[in-house]
């Protein structure tokens, strides 16, 4: 998937803005955090109850997991200045599509937390080809679990596909072979969106162990002051 691009960010950022202070229908959006604090698992419940519908199918449904503490979600210790972007208790008005769209993603992503573990078998296969060995891999999906609640194209796109029910030492014909000619590209240069993830995680690559574990949960400035920085560098034409 394509990073998004400065426009991209500035529409996503105002259209959060809008959600946040004039509908009040979800918390704080300039962060870059993913866990909420434990003490806020009440006032979260409260935001769960009050959504309407579709959401309310899903949260109601037999799946959802009221008692859900995973450490993935709730850690307080990897809580920045800000939590989690998460839906507030308000109740919904009258929204544009963009507005919704973004909503959409922010009330899908916190039922989809409290949902239960994604289900799949998987398979590899080693076919023998001419002396030459090939490799496939394949998965077939038996619990959906939280991706009920996302779905989407992205999702379809990252499934891998189904593989045949075949046996070891089984004989098949191969129908089709092509080889294609490529070359290993330098990696891509960096954009906004790279550049924003350098930051939040420098000090990764460092050298120095007692620095580098110091900066680990660091980083360079906070999602405001990172996103302005760039914006400052390209201003004066460093960028």
């Amino acid at each position: 998937m394509a990073e998004p691009s400065e426009a991209d960010r500035s529409i996503t950022l105002k259209l959060a803005k809008a959600l946040y202070e004039k509908h009040k229908l979800i918390t704080y959006p300039r962060t870059d955090s993913r866990h909420l604090p434990e003490d806020m698992k009440p006032k979260v419940a409260s935001a769960l109850r009050a959504m309407p519908e579709p959401y309310a199918a899903l949260v109601n449904a037999p799946e959802m997991r009221w008692n859900m503490a995973s450490k993935r979600f709730y850690d307080a210790s990897k809580v920045s200045d800000h939590h989690a972007i998460v839906p507030t208790e308000k109740r919904m008005g009258a929204l544009s599509p963009d507005e919704q769209k973004l909503y959409d993603m922010v009330a899908r992503s916190l039922v989809a937390a409290h949902y239960p573990d994604c289900e799949y078998e998987a398979a590899k296969i080693e076919v023998a080809i001419n002396g030459h060995r090939f490799r496939a891999s394949g998965s077939v999906p038996k619990v959906a679990g939280w991706k009920a609640v996302l779905g989407g194209a992205e999702e379809k796109e990252r499934a891998l596909p189904a593989l045949p029910d075949v046996k070891e030492g089984e004989k098949r014909t191969a129908g089709k072979v092509s080889i294609q000619k490529k070359k290993t590209k330098p990696p891509e240069p960096l954009n906004d969106a790279t550049l924003l993830s350098l930051m939040e995680h420098a000090g990764r690559e460092l050298e120095d162990e007692e620095l580098r574990e110091r900066m680990k949960d660091s980083g360079l400035g906070t999602p405001a002051t990172r996103a302005a920085t760039i914006e400052r560098l390209l201003a004066v034409g460093f960028a």
